[in-house]
């Protein structure tokens, strides 16, 4: 994750300047997920509790719907 200071400035017929910033995020990823047992690791041949995350880029909360398969693969 990156970020990017966009500056504006703008000067108007009375010749007054006003300026103007702005930081931006720049990602290849616009959700982050996040994905972890409630003990701390799986366990094996236990019924695990599994929590999932999402989060925009800079970390506020990104509602979701998220679905999951189980069982052991062929």
């Amino acid at each position: 994750m990156r970020f990017v200071r966009l500056v504006a400035e703008v000067t108007d017929a009375t010749g007054e300047t006003q300026q103007q910033s702005l930081k931006v995020i720049v990602t290849e990823s616009p959700i982050r997920i996040e994905v972890f047992p409630e003990s701390g690791e799986l366990v094996q041949n236990v019924e695990n509790r599994i929590y999932v995350v999402t989060t925009r880029p800079d970390g506020s909360p990104l509602p979701a719907v998220v679905e999951t398969g189980h069982g052991t693969p062929d």
